[in-house]
């Protein structure tokens, strides 16, 4: 887990990061994490397969990091409309996966409004 640690304490872009990640083998449990600047770059990495994967523009519908790797969520999600599927959602629904609630308040979200009151 202190890999965290090492990329705050490394590397001062994401494109340095994500070279990092796929120069190292994480050992465990499915890793996963966010990497993001302050101008709203975004890359979620899976460790899995002994391999980190990133995902960015089309591969990464959603920013977002979730319970599970990005590649599962994303499989989840399209039973779901919005996400290629057919079932309606209520947002409170607790048996909605967090990336199908997050990718429609993703969606819905306007700049105009206030984030902190939208969150």
């Amino acid at each position: 887990m202190q890999w965290m640690q090492y990329v705050l304490d490394n590397f001062a872009s994401i494109d340095d990061a994500v070279k990092a990640a796929r120069e190292i083998e994480l050992d465990g449990w499915g890793w996963h994490f966010f990497v993001a600047t302050a101008r709203e770059t975004t890359r979620p990495i899976d460790f899995a397969d002994n391999e980190a994967v990133v995902h960015r523009g089309t591969e990464m519908p959603v920013a977002g990091l979730f319970n599970a790797l990005y590649s599962l969520e994303m499989e989840r999600s399209r039973y779901f409309k919005g996400f290629g599927g057919l079932w309606d959602f209520d947002l409170k629904d607790i048996r909605v996966p967090r990336y199908v609630k997050i990718g429609q308040l993703q969606r819905d979200y306007d700049l105009r409004q206030d984030p902190v009151e939208y969150a």
